[in-house]
């Protein structure tokens, strides 16, 4: 049988975003009722420590400015930095029923050898540049997320807030695309679908909040590069770039 697993982006993308909707639920009210009473406490109790104040005081004085460090707040931006660098795993859950399409064959790492053998421009990045990149991108961008997550007085519901839920979505979608479905075509839109999201965040920031603004552009520029190299393997692999469906 045939299994045609674009078929399956549209539930599991639902699934995503209702997923991480209510984790962003949850951080909202998890903040409000517990840690923000709790870090009163330890405020009163700690506040003056020698000890913990210098790390306490370390991102704000080496990443912000006068203007967004009124935003700033410990609590959020430890739960958005836990919130960036789990979502992968949370984006995963979903995905663990459609892997099972899979079982009747030998289980084996999903299109291990295919991207190794896709053909590359001589200017393209080695495999260990990507982490290089996308690690402190994501950290400037969990500041900027706990920023503006500040800024909205923790609104979880918020248009911002549902817009940086799409782009750890589309995020995950990519890696399923491309590497499960093997679909470079299929790539390129959806980190178009991403660059919306991130933009539209920078434009609102620009208009809003604009001492945030910039927490977000590392990571939309880091997106369009991404995509220019996206396109670049599309370009040197179009033969079958589009995905082969698996047998189940």
């Amino acid at each position: 049988m045939q299994v045609d697993h674009w078929r399956h982006v549209l539930p599991h993308t639902m699934a995503e975003v209702s997923l991480l909707m209510l984790t962003t639920l949850g951080l909202q009210l998890v903040q409000r009722f517990a840690l923000t009473p709790l870090s009163v406490v330890a405020e009163e109790s700690f506040g003056n420590s020698a000890l913990l104040q210098p790390v306490v005081d370390f991102i704000p004085s080496l990443f912000l400015d006068k203007q967004s460090e009124k935003y700033w707040s410990t609590t959020s931006f430890v739960l958005w930095a836990l919130f960036g660098y789990g979502a992968q795993f949370l984006l995963h859950l979903p995905s663990l029923w459609k892997k099972r399409i899979q079982l009747t064959k030998a289980f084996t790492p999903l299109g291990e050898g295919w991207y190794s053998e896709l053909k590359r421009p001589s200017w393209f990045p080695k495999g260990y540049f990507f982490p290089l990149v996308w690690i402190p991108v994501k950290f400037v961008r969990a500041i900027g997320h706990s920023l503006l997550w500040e800024s909205l007085e923790h609104n979880s519901m918020s248009v911002p807030v549902m817009l940086g839920v799409m782009t750890y979505v589309f995020g995950n979608m990519w890696n399923q695309v491309v590497f499960v479905q093997h679909d470079l075509l299929g790539g390129v839109a959806v980190l178009g679908m991403q660059i919306f999201c991130m933009t539209s965040i920078v434009v609102y920031c620009v208009f809003e909040v604009p001492c945030i603004a910039k927490f977000f552009v590392p990571y939309t520029v880091s997106a369009c590069a991404a995509l220019i190299l996206n396109l670049a393997l599309l370009a040197k692999n179009c033969e079958g770039s589009r995905s082969r469906p698996l047998e189940s």
